[in-house]
């Protein structure tokens, strides 16, 4: 499981302090590694395998990308279709349809570049200060509001980004060149990927909502939406989903059933964990990949390390 890619290395700043955007040239040893050691092969491949009973190629392995970021095109796109390996790219519609920045870019951008040296913030009943004078001070204070509004509903957080980038008189929207690492795919770059290689795409729902906290009627609306715009603008039938967020607890028995019903195939969560011919198909598990550095991504993909945490947690 990737996100976005960049190519800037030791900023003294907190953009990207996750690592979620993974340096391109150590994206380009990962694809080596894998092209060497794994088969790699396409979600609908492996989807088919499953549905006929098939046995899968031995050490298979799928690469999947989440939200649709531009650096997708930009940086990763080109390594995957010269070396012509699939991949799974999972749109966020309303960021690459409206370009509505997603709120934990806005949150980090704010904070990042602020003037300010202190943050006054409500959550909830919680009266908080956050100093903000420090790499270290701006990077808990993004880890500290991050945790909380996850536990959120959407408009609720929208609240609360909106009153942070006021406060911090900040706002990503304001400024005249958008960090490169926060913009979106445009759907030109997508139909070119599509054209030139053997990436495609799928649904990250249309706002990037967790979708085990909605309605059913919500829940529906989300990826018939996200699917549609999909299907619109590629021409291409829509089947693979990703859940925002795809924590146990961000996905149950009715978002699965309601998937069903809607037209998709499978369903990939953020659980750690490996899959087979009899894994749940909407409730695939995944490996993040972060910018970590390239042993541990070894020991990550093999499962050596999920291995030795389940022991330890045991």
């Amino acid at each position: 499981m990737y996100h976005g890619f960049t190519d800037k290395k030791n900023q003294e700043c907190i953009e990207n302090y996750k690592g979620n955007h993974v340096n391109i040239e150590l994206f380009k040893s990962q694809i080596k590694y894998i092209t060497e050691n794994y088969n790699v092969i396409s979600l609908n491949k492996y989807i088919d395998f499953c549905n006929k009973g098939k046995k899968l190629p031995p050490k298979s392995i799928i690469i999947t990308i989440d939200d649709g970021y531009k650096s997708n095109y930009t940086l990763a796109f080109p390594i995957l279709r010269d070396l012509d390996i699939p991949a799974t790219i999972f749109l966020t519609t309303d960021f690459i349809d409206n370009k509505k920045f997603i709120w934990v870019d806005r949150l980090e951008y704010a904070i990042n570049n602020t003037n300010l040296t202190e943050l006054k913030l409500k959550i909830g009943e919680n009266e908080l200060c956050f100093p903000l004078t420090t790499i270290q001070h701006k990077i808990f204070c993004d880890q500290y509001i991050r945790a909380k509004l996850k536990l959120m509903k959407d408009l609720y957080i929208e609240e609360v980004i909106q009153q942070i980038e006021d406060k911090l008189q900040c706002k990503i929207y304001e400024t005249q060149n958008v960090p490169e690492i926060y913009n979106p795919l445009e759907w030109k770059e997508v139909s070119e990927i599509i054209n030139s290689s053997k990436v495609n795409f799928g649904s990250h729902t249309h706002k990037h909502l967790i979708l085990a906290r909605y309605d059913n009627e919500l829940i529906r609306k989300e990826l018939l939406q996200s699917k549609n715009i999909i299907e619109k603008e590629t021409g291409i039938k829509t089947r693979l989903f990703c859940y925002p967020n795809g924590a146990l607890g961000d996905f149950n028995a009715k978002t699965k059933q309601i998937l069903k019903e809607s037209g998709y195939s499978c369903a990939l969560t953020t659980v750690r964990g490996m899959n087979n011919k009899n894994s749940d198909l909407y409730e695939l598990k995944r490996f993040a990949v972060d910018n970590t550095n390239f042993y541990s991504f070894v020991l990550t993909i093999s499962g050596v390390k999920y291995f030795f945490s389940q022991m330890r947690d045991s």
